[in-house]
């Protein structure tokens, strides 16, 4: 696998979501290895310290914002991101910053 899945051409970026409570460590050295691939937080709300676990194990960059719906709604998980005990610069980047630019969103086009 090169540093990019090519597809038609063209650079696809790729998101592993983690097994339910389980922080995979296959997934976390996948995210680490390659730059177009990235996880979420979408899952068990009953996973302890899902947020300080990530952050410890890879770039904050490489962390997406995730519910679960319709099984689990956002409020959970986002009240889980902005109660962590991380720098907000980091909260800003998983809810906000990195889909933005994985997805390409520019906020001033509107």
């Amino acid at each position: 696998m090169g540093e990019y899945v090519e597809v038609n051409g063209k650079q696809v970026m790729l998101s592993l979501a983690y097994e339910a409570s389980v922080i995979d460590i296959k997934m976390i050295r996948l995210v680490n290895r390659y730059d177009n691939v990235y996880t979420d937080i979408a899952g068990d709300i009953f996973c302890y310290r899902l947020i300080e676990s990530l952050t410890d194990s890879i770039p904050a960059g490489k962390i997406l914002f995730g519910s679960d719906f319709p099984w689990l709604g956002p409020r959970a998980n986002l009240a889980r991101v902005v109660l962590t005990n991380i720098d907000d610069s980091v909260k800003r980047k998983i809810l906000r910053e990195n889909a933005m630019r994985v997805y390409g969103i520019d906020p001033d086009k509107g």
